[in-house]
């Protein structure tokens, strides 16, 4: 087992844990999950460069 990874994964929990995303460029606090809806959606319909 990779204790490294494990110390760091619960020195970190609590950002795991974390249901919130708060950005602090615009101050904006939107669910993770809906944060990460969003972001999917504008990669894929984002224009291709050739």
């Amino acid at each position: 087992m990779n204790f490294d990874f494990l110390w760091l994964y619960l020195k970190n929990l609590d950002k795991v844990l974390e249901r919130t995303h708060s950005c602090p460029h615009c101050d904006i606090a939107i669910d993770r999950d809906l944060n990460a809806t969003i972001n999917i959606k504008n990669r894929a319909t984002r224009p291709k460069h050739p």
